[in-house]
């Protein structure tokens, strides 16, 4: 094997290995470097008397945890119900959104071209975006409703590679109940159409003062163990300054707290697909170098099947741990997404939280017994 092209070929495969979902962003929130501010159910558990409990048992499956559309079958458009709203769709791959963030897309398929000629056209400047099960194609049920706030004509730039960049508020949650035009997702010729309904909270009378406040609580403690800690990415301890109140939070609050959560993941997932990464590249620069050189002969130099082994085991290694890093970039936000009951949302919310203070605790205890290590 050539030595130079194994590095490249190596380093794209684990740079292609996991890809963070890209987040919105939150003007309001203050964060340190690095960190970017950013269902259904039938009597849940109140979250002071039921959460603990659950904490101890084994996690449901993810895939069982978000509520999926049927698989589409290509047959004949159907009618949409007198009345229901219609919108296009654009699937968004493994990605979820949350209300109130902002999102740029640079657009340059056919279909979506089209796509947002027609809602400027039609004036209504919206359409619908879902999470995508990327094993059967399946789209969420829960999607969001993109508003297009800007556009920019960009084809003469990029030669026609991309045509639009826009810029686009997430403004509210709806279930897709039927999607319109299902045979023309095969053959690309032209964007999706769903019939969709608004998911709205049905407990929106209803105040959790309790479950807001330890809420609050366990998360204000976990951002001083951040910060003692010197993790990074870490959350900056300026940002209470955006709630109003931590006994009785506003719905753009929990939102706003969600949003801040799939940032941390999306971010720690970030710093750890680098180190892989770094560790990879690493081995294979050892070994091809001398005296800090890079070997002028290093394309003609063989490398030793042990070293082969080793740099595919890492490979290996790496992507299993990231297609389970996905799954806490991915399932409970669309669990929060879709849950039709604001006290679940804060419960799932809480018990992240809980599982981000427990990984600090014991940092604290491993470092307390080893102060000398790093």
């Amino acid at each position: 094997h050539n030595t130079a092209l194994v590095l490249v070929a190596i380093c794209v495969q684990v740079a292609n290995a996991w890809v963070p979902p890209a987040v919105g962003r939150i003007g309001a929130v203050a964060a340190r470097p690095g960190l970017s501010a950013a269902g259904r159910s039938d009597g849940f558990a109140p979250l002071k008397m039921g959460l603990e409990i659950a904490n101890d048992g084994e996690d449901e499956d993810a895939e069982e945890g978000i509520n999926w559309m049927p698989p589409l079958t290509m047959t004949a458009d159907v009618e949409k119900e007198d009345g229901a709203q219609v919108f296009p769709l654009f699937p968004l791959g493994s990605v979820v959104y949350l209300p109130n963030t902002e999102h740029i897309l640079s657009i340059f398929e056919p279909r979506y071209r089209s796509m947002y000629n027609d809602i400027l056209l039609s004036g209504g400047r919206s359409f619908a975006t879902c999470m995508v099960n990327e094993e059967t194609g399946q789209f969420a049920e829960t999607a969001m409703i993109f508003y297009l706030d800007e556009l920019k004509e960009v084809s003469q730039q990029t030669n026609d590679q991309v045509k639009y960049i826009c810029k686009h508020q997430a403004t509210r949650r709806v279930n897709l109940k039927k999607v319109l035009n299902p045979k023309v997702w095969k053959d690309g010729s032209t964007y999706l159409k769903v019939q969709v309904e608004d998911l709205e909270d049905v407990d929106t009378e209803e105040t959790y003062p309790d479950d807001d406040q330890l809420l609050m609580q366990v998360f204000r403690e976990v951002v001083d163990l951040q910060d003692k800690l010197k993790e990074e990415p870490r959350f900056s301890p300026t940002l209470f300054s955006m709630f109003n109140s931590e006994t009785n939070l506003e719905d753009e609050e929990v939102w706003s707290l969600v949003n801040l959560w799939q940032t941390l993941a999306n971010e720690r997932v970030g710093a750890v697909r680098k180190k892989k990464t770094d560790e990879i590249e690493a081995k294979l620069m050892k070994y091809i170098t001398k005296d800090g050189k890079v070997s002028p002969k290093a394309g003609q130099v063989e490398i030793p099947k042990s070293l082969q082994v080793e740099i595919t085991a890492m490979t290996n290694k790496f992507r299993r741990e990231m297609a389970e890093m996905a799954d806490l970039t991915t399932v409970p936000f669309q669990r929060m997404l879709q849950t039709n009951r604001r006290q679940e949302r804060v419960t799932i919310l809480y018990k992240l939280i809980m599982d981000e203070k427990r990984r600090l605790e014991a940092i604290v205890s491993l470092k307390a017994l080893f102060p000398t290590a790093p």
